[in-house]
């Protein structure tokens, strides 16, 4: 009887398939801590939240735009951000408090890396190569973060 108890656990009965809008994943006090849900844009967005229903990681996926993931504080916001954009160039962005690039690595047009360093006016400190590279054009999007199906940034429904 235990074998046939393990092969059900194993290979439960399940259907074919599960149609949704959103999934949320609550904790042991029915806290929301994970939400896998589609934007405004029908484009799917993975979050993950702390305790208090903060936004500390979200991974977004665009048919026409940036495909990423952001890294928040404990404030809620964005500070690091790893992206493809729409061009499929990679880049990584640490951003300051205020959501600003003040960093960025990614791959030129031609494959090179590059680097840029803005400081907190907004004006290029370094950047390497200098040619290849223009202003940061804010690749992190918003973080999958936009208007979203019952996603809500903070912990609401």
């Amino acid at each position: 009887m235990k074998a046939d108890k393990t092969k059900a656990f194993l290979n439960p009965t399940q259907p074919d398939e599960l149609n949704a809008g959103s999934f949320h994943i609550v904790d042991s006090k029915g806290r929301r801590r994970a939400t896998l849900g589609l934007t405004e844009d029908d484009d799917p967005v993975l979050r993950f939240f702390d305790p208090n229903g903060a936004l500390q990681l979200s991974i977004a996926a665009s048919a026409d735009g940036p495909v990423g993931m952001v890294l928040f504080d404990r404030a809620g916001a964005a500070r690091i951000a790893i992206t493809t954009l729409t061009a499929g160039t990679p880049a990584v962005e640490l951003l300051d408090e205020a959501e600003e690039p003040r960093a960025r690595i990614t791959l030129t047009r031609t494959g090179d890396g590059s680097i840029q360093v803005v400081d907190a006016t907004g004006a290029t400190w370094a950047m390497a190569p200098p040619a290849e590279m223009g202003a940061m054009n804010g690749a992190h999007s918003n973080g999958g973060r936009g208007k979203s199906k019952g996603n809500g940034r903070r912990g609401d429904a």
